[in-house]
């Protein structure tokens, strides 16, 4: 019976927003199961420990944005954004990790880049969690910044 206002507006646009990351956060998880199934990772390689540790750091990035979701809190939000610069530099580590494993051996190339694919997922789960914290902050202040482009 009353119409909404812009905040009402902004909740609605944003909660649309959110949802639309999770499912692909999901996806993302799928995909990395996937081949875990199928794939043939060397789990002695150091790169895998890393993996597991950007993996465990977008987690909870992750559970981070969702509580940042329910508490709709500004400071923890821009900070969830912050954190994806460990995701990010973990990315990049592991790249070179594994291109080196690959020069020094050819004949692993397939288990090494199902281990490429896992962390380009993981590393999209953490542009994903900031996705939803900068979508809370347009809902408090109806500003929406984009946190995850870096100036070079």
């Amino acid at each position: 019976m009353q119409q909404p206002i812009a905040t009402d507006l902004r909740v609605i646009a944003a909660c649309l927003k959110i949802l639309t990351d999770i499912e692909r956060e999901a996806d993302q998880c799928a995909d990395i199961c996937d081949i875990l199934t199928i794939g043939e990772l060397n789990t002695n390689s150091l790169a895998i420990t890393h993996v597991v540790q950007m993996l465990e750091a977008a987690h909870g990035m992750f559970r981070r944005a969702m509580d940042v979701f329910l508490s709709r809190d500004v400071e923890a939000a821009q900070a969830v954004c912050e954190s994806d610069d460990i995701v990010d530099g973990m990315f990049s580590k592991i790249i070179l990790e594994v291109c080196g494993i690959i020069t020094q051996n050819p004949q692993n190339v397939m288990r090494e880049v199902d281990l490429l694919f896992i962390s380009k997922y993981i590393e999209r789960m953490g542009d994903h969690a900031t996705n939803i914290a900068e979508w809370v902050i347009y809902m408090e202040t109806g500003v929406h910044p984009d946190l995850n482009t870096k100036e070079m």
